[in-house]
């Protein structure tokens, strides 16, 4: 049985057990996670916690929402089995939620919208080999330039170089939430700052990431224009990659041709998930689409 809980009514401990065990884990559905990104969220839970699905949600105009909380890919149905149909959750949250878009880890026959891609590679001793030469090529001037690789890059520092935030969407609260997230992961030893410094010590390239024992995480990835010119994001990644054997690096994706063509490069495998919606708003709202 489906039972629909508050936040104040979830236990944590029973949740996070779940999502560790679960054949498809993801580090955004963690509570602590979900705290940290979302205004706020309740869930859906089978049985005894077999499976969850959180549900990020919102409140406007006196109308409850689910929503795709920014800095977190996808959520989801999460459980050990396999056997879990999306559109079973999906039909089990209640009605007082009158509208829903979120990126899902599986597919739905019926709600889905659009499909997206994401970007996946084992980490091998010897990655070089799934190389593109255009990215061997621009780590091989990165490394011929005077560039610093860093494990430990400040976070103003790095979010300096986010300028064009509201190119994404983001306004000036997100990047509140995406500094208590990048303070929470170095905190708590769950992921860090890496970076790329010229001669000058400037930062011209820098990514947050997670880590976990089977994958990491590229949440986001910055560079300025002089970046560029040298090759220092490829290498960034690449110094990256060497840290971590046997694990899966995961670029997050994209459905931008040449961020994808980026990610491409280093021989990243194209996984498919899904973007779902459900629009149970009157006809004279317009408010959301």
């Amino acid at each position: 049985m489906i039972k629909y809980l508050k936040n104040n009514e979830i236990d944590y401990k029973l949740w996070d057990n779940c999502i560790t065990t679960s054949n498809n884990r993801l580090i955004y559905a963690f509570s602590w996670y979900l705290d940290i990104v979302c205004d706020n969220w309740d869930a859906l839970i089978f049985n005894n916690y077999e499976a969850v699905f959180p549900l990020p949600k919102r409140k406007k105009f006196g109308i409850e929402y689910i929503y795709q909380p920014f800095f977190c890919q996808k959520l989801g149905v999460f459980s050990k089995k396999n056997n879990f149909e999306i559109d079973f959750f999906i039909n089990s949250i209640p009605d007082h939620f009158k509208y829903l878009e979120l990126n899902i880890n599986t597919n739905s026959d019926y709600y889905s919208i659009r499909k997206n891609s994401n970007y996946e590679l084992l980490l091998t001793s010897n990655i070089e080999k799934y190389f593109t030469t255009n990215t061997r090529r621009n780590i091989n001037k990165a490394k011929d330039s005077e560039l610093t690789f860093s494990t430990s890059v400040f976070i103003d520092d790095h979010i300096s170089c986010f300028k064009n935030y509201r190119k994404f969407g983001l306004k000036k609260k997100d990047l509140i939430t995406y500094k208590n997230l990048c303070e929470y992961l170095i905190k708590n030893k769950r992921g860090m700052i890496c970076g790329v410094y010229n001669s000058e010590k400037e930062v011209i390239s820098s990514a947050l990431i997670a880590v976990d024992n089977k994958k990491i995480y590229y949440l986001n990835g910055i560079s300025t224009s002089f970046s560029k010119k040298n090759g220092s994001m490829h290498w960034l990644i690449y110094n990256i990659m060497k840290k971590y054997p046997n694990r899966i690096f995961d670029f997050e994706g994209s459905n931008i041709e040449g961020v994808a063509r980026f990610y491409k490069g280093f021989g990243a495998v194209k996984k498919i998930y899904s973007t779902i919606k459900v629009n149970k708003l009157p006809y004279f709202i317009k408010w959301l689409k």
